[in-house]
């Protein structure tokens, strides 16, 4: 889904409904909840193999917290950040420790979540190890991506890693262009790479979900 508006993505998931219903909708069943998942997660750990364990992993958007105990599991210490209150709310039911989930007895990698916007983080610079977003760039307006690429990197010390589904060339894209139902947001791999070094980043590898069949790139930069 694209939006035209900065404000369009931030109304709509600033929704009690949206947040609650938001994991059924979009991950239920076998293939796109269990399949698709456990893909994404090995997809992931083979991105952050050069981030060390104990390390600071900055999701953001976090969404529901999808990711969150994937990365607790891994050994990271994980803060989430959304700019929904409503979606920050179901990430913590969803982690396992939690103050709601268990009183008292918060995991000691997980740092907290923080509702704030992407292209103004309040977190110090270099302060975190790696900056994670997942299924995000697809909703950023094209004038306000160098802002997010550029705080991303301005709080990293050394990873950046972009899960992203934007791929003009994509099979499923190519149909939804075909039957004029195309976002303006879609990319190819060259115009992604100048937009992440013209905001200072360098683009180390990509990876695919399920090569040739997955739209999704994992983008692996270094600060």
């Amino acid at each position: 889904m694209g939006f035209t508006d900065v404000g369009d993505w931030k109304k709509k998931y600033r929704d009690a409904k949206v947040a609650g219903e938001y994991d059924f909708l979009r991950y239920k069943g076998v293939f796109r909840g269990t399949v698709k998942q456990a893909l994404h997660e090995r997809t992931l750990r083979r991105a952050l193999r050069e981030v060390p364990k104990g390390g600071i992993v900055l999701d953001v958007p976090c969404g529901t917290g999808r990711f969150t105990n994937f990365l607790l599991r891994e050994g990271y210490r994980v803060i989430g950040a959304d700019i929904s209150p409503e979606m920050l709310a179901e990430a913590r039911r969803k982690v396992q420790g939690t103050p709601e989930g268990r009183p008292g007895n918060t995991p000691e990698n997980l740092l907290g979540f923080q509702t704030c916007e992407a292209e103004r983080l309040p977190f110090p610079d270099r302060s975190i190890d790696c900056t994670l977003t997942v299924r995000f760039l697809h909703l950023v307006p094209k004038e306000v991506r160098p802002a997010v690429f550029r705080e991303l990197k301005r709080v990293s010390r050394s990873h950046v890693v972009l899960c992203v589904n934007v791929d003009k060339y994509a099979l499923k894209h190519v149909v939804k262009r075909i039957r004029g139902k195309g976002s303006p947001l879609w990319m190819s791999q060259r115009e992604l790479r100048r937009e992440l070094e013209e905001a200072g980043l360098r683009v180390e590898r990509i990876h695919s979900k399920f090569r040739f069949l997955s739209t999704l790139w994992v983008v692996v930069c270094r600060v």
